[in-house]
């Protein structure tokens, strides 16, 4: 065999190698796509919505003057970056859960509202302009009865009802108690002096769904969904739920922003919603013109944008501010990551 034919050999056996070697790499590379693709998401790209800047009732509000004297957040409280989930609604027949409550306590439509049914055990009422149902138990409220109950609950117990409770109920719903915002009352006559677990004979237990252990609440409602509420006995008492469902599926992450950059948003009037307000004097209303808010607290919580089908992360701003005609205490939502103007 000549040289050159050995130098041809060498040549092509040199390609040949060169080929395989270069698969070999473009399919170590892919596969590393894809494991981060999978394990770190991409970023989702969020834009201006109105939901962002619309209050609760439709208006929007101008702020003049944003101050902030609530609480800083303590380390690793707010997360480098938040998740993000596409928006879907699961095939939850509320209607149907409805009617089973009613068949399964033998409830009878009132003759003169079409909204309530009751028997001599429990009542279940629907508000059209809140989207409300209660289902409340029709309790003795006579001394006897009230001081027949235990004082105090045990955490472990209150859970567990309640879950016992949501799975009669709503079996097919995953939501979660937020054991962080139970609150505790002394008696079960009023419903405005917070006590402590050890002193109270009735608990409200409310549930919602979450991403990354944060709760999600609908669009621009202000309460949880869902809230149990269970006495000292640990009797099921009365349930509040707004007919809500989802079923979060994360699809990426986004850049989380600092408090200060978040009141400074509001300032700057690019994105802030009042959700909910409380009025000194009980003027009317004006909330187009805030002269000046002093925020003394913040939580971070997720929320349904339907314009962009979306569910992303929401800092709620309490705090004290000055309308044109009154004194209010008022609830501002504004997004907790970076907003693509």
């Amino acid at each position: 065999m000549s040289q050159s034919t050995l130098v041809m050999i060498k040549n092509k056996k040199t390609n040949n190698n060169f080929i395989i070697y270069f698969l070999l790499f473009s399919f170590i590379l892919l596969i590393i796509n894809i494991i981060v693709r999978y394990f770190l998401p991409r970023e989702v790209p969020i834009a201006t919505s109105n939901f962002q800047s619309t209050n609760r009732d439709g208006s929007q509000s101008k702020f003049l003057e944003v101050t902030y004297s609530g609480p800083q957040p303590v380390s690793n409280q707010i997360p480098k970056e938040f998740s993000i989930a596409s928006y879907t609604k699961p095939a939850v027949n509320f209607d149907q859960i409805k009617e089973d409550l009613i068949s399964d306590l033998n409830l009878i439509q009132s003759e003169n509202l079409e909204t309530i049914w009751i028997n001599q055990d429990w009542y279940l009422d629907y508000q059209p302009v809140s989207n409300y149902y209660s289902l409340t138990k029709l309790l003795d409220i006579e001394e006897n009865y009230i001081n027949q109950l235990p004082t105090g609950f045990n955490m472990d117990s209150l859970l567990s009802v309640t879950y016992e409770e949501k799975n009669k109920l709503f079996p097919n719903l995953e939501i979660t108690i937020q054991s962080d915002n139970i609150v505790f009352w002394p008696t079960i006559r009023e419903f405005y002096t917070e006590t402590t677990i050890n002193n109270a004979l009735l608990a409200e237990v409310p549930m919602t769904y979450e991403i990354d252990d944060y709760p999600i609440y609908f669009q621009k409602e202000s309460k949880y969904p869902f809230v149990f509420l269970i006495s000292s006995d640990m009797s099921f008492v009365k349930l509040t739920y707004f007919p809500f469902a989802t079923n979060p599926r994360v699809i990426g992450k986004k850049r989380s922003i600092s408090i200060d950059d978040a009141i400074e948003n509001i300032r700057n009037n690019r994105f802030a919603s009042i959700i909910s307000n409380y009025q000194e004097q009980g003027n009317e209303l004006k909330i187009e013109s805030i002269l000046s808010v002093d925020f003394d607290d913040f939580a971070i919580e997720y929320r349904i944008d339907e314009e962009q089908s979306l569910i992303y992360p929401f800092y709620r701003f309490s705090g004290n501010a000055e309308s044109v005609n009154d004194n209010l205490r008022i609830e501002v939502l504004t997004p907790a990551i970076d907003i693509t103007l």
